[in-house]
């Protein structure tokens, strides 16, 4: 894990500790730092406190580092893709086609082939049109696929409305006054089998009581199928456990994950099917950071600025969503703190990291560190105004791992 020890920034892998500073040195930022012994770890602290039931497919658009997802694979984890892409990468990585569910609400022909021809775990349908579609390919095919359906529960909850993503007249999911229509149609179809119902509301999900009202209603609903005569065997229940990112320590998610897990327990106490969850920013967000240089202490009649040499182009969430993570400096002190704004080089104004924070006393060439960022960040980097690409590094046991 990435602490202070001694009042110097470090990575604690078991008995070692490794100074950023010296991985710095070496490696030359802007470059993501993963963890991955503390993800493993974290992974399976996820998994003893959920229902032994659940079986844990990570969503992957939230980090598709190899390592990050090998590690997964071996910790017995698999996959939530939404593209051909993710899928391609997820089978190198060692992922069998049984441990891929395919989500995603722009499915093109050529991914629902693949799909259907390689018999992955589940497709989450998400709409009558690419339910049509797929009845085609199957049909070319002569093949069956696997589906649930992914519903809306329109429940709504506090967080950005950007990851909201199970309200009625969100572009995801199917909305329950569609169900009679669809399930007729797959009743009329050989090679649609229909095996659940999956559901994902959104992200960074703190009050976890309108995630749990969303899996009773999705529960309810399963059951109700069933006793229609459906051979239900899937409950995908999503993902959306939050990540305090002005938060040093695990206490909060700790007591969420502690919550979630009692209440999945209680739930499915007795539960004949598979209940499976999609995790992907509460397992990996804390286990990655960003590492910068400083360009320019900027001194303005109003502001001091850090600015750096990395920016929304490697790291967007905090223009797309303002949410500012953790800065942090090399060494903790609490001597000759300064105000600064912290920003990167991009011609925009919001490429902006943190306003108006307190550090000490900085200098041109020093390195700062952006917490937290092991989920939806180098999977959204881009070559906007072409800057110099951002990096991934990732370190197990006190080593620097090499090959993908």
């Amino acid at each position: 894990m990435f602490l202070y020890h001694n009042k110097e920034f470090i990575l604690k892998q078991g008995e070692k500790l490794i100074p950023l500073k010296k991985i710095i040195e070496k490696e030359k930022p802007p470059f993501y730092l993963y963890d991955i012994e503390g993800l493993k770890n974290w992974y399976q602290n996820f998994l003893s406190k959920s229902h032994n039931k659940v079986k844990v497919f990570f969503s992957m658009k939230s980090n598709f580092n190899p390592h990050v997802l090998k590690a997964l694979k071996d910790e017995g984890a698999g996959v939530d893709i939404v593209s051909e892409g993710e899928a391609l990468l997820a089978q190198k990585c060692g992922f069998k086609a049984k441990d891929i569910v395919f989500s995603g609400v722009g499915k093109t022909v050529k991914e629902l082939e693949k799909a259907v021809k390689q018999k992955f775990f589940q497709i989450n349908v998400e709409s009558f049109e690419e339910l049509k579609r797929l009845a085609l390919i199957c049909l070319k095919y002569k093949k069956k696929a696997r589906i649930a359906l992914r519903m809306n529960p329109n429940i709504d909850f506090s967080s950005h409305p950007y990851i909201k993503t199970g309200l009625k007249g969100h572009k995801f999911g199917l909305e329950s006054s569609e169900l009679k229509k669809i399930l007729s149609f797959i009743k009329k179809n050989q090679y649609l089998h229909l095996q659940g119902l999956s559901m994902h509301i959104g992200s960074q999900i703190f009050d976890l009581k309108p995630l749990f009202k969303s899996i009773r209603f999705l529960k309810s609903l399963y059951e109700k199928l069933q006793q229609e005569g459906w051979p239900l065997k899937v409950l995908d229940i999503g993902g959306g456990l939050g990540v305090n990112y002005q938060k040093e320590d695990f206490k909060e998610e700790e007591k969420n994950l502690k919550e979630f897990g009692k209440f999945l327990k209680t739930l499915f106490k007795g539960f004949k099917g598979q209940v499976i969850t999609e995790p992907g920013r509460f397992l990996t967000a804390r286990f990655g950071i960003l590492c910068a240089k400083i360009e320019y202490i900027k001194q303005s009649p109003d502001k001091k600025f850090i600015i750096l040499n990395t920016g929304m182009n490697h790291f967007l969430r905090t223009a797309l969503y303002s949410d500012e993570h953790r800065i942090l400096s090399l060494k903790a002190s609490s001597k000759n703190l300064q105000k600064y704004d912290v920003v990167g080089p991009i011609c925009e104004t919001a490429d902006c990291f943190a306003k108006d924070i307190f550090l000490p006393e900085l200098k041109s060439g020093d390195s700062l560190i952006i917490a937290d960022t092991g989920a939806y960040g180098f999977v959204m980097s881009n070559s906007y105004n072409l800057q110099t690409p951002v990096r991934e590094i990732a370190f197990d046991k006190g080593k620097k791992l090499l090959k993908y």
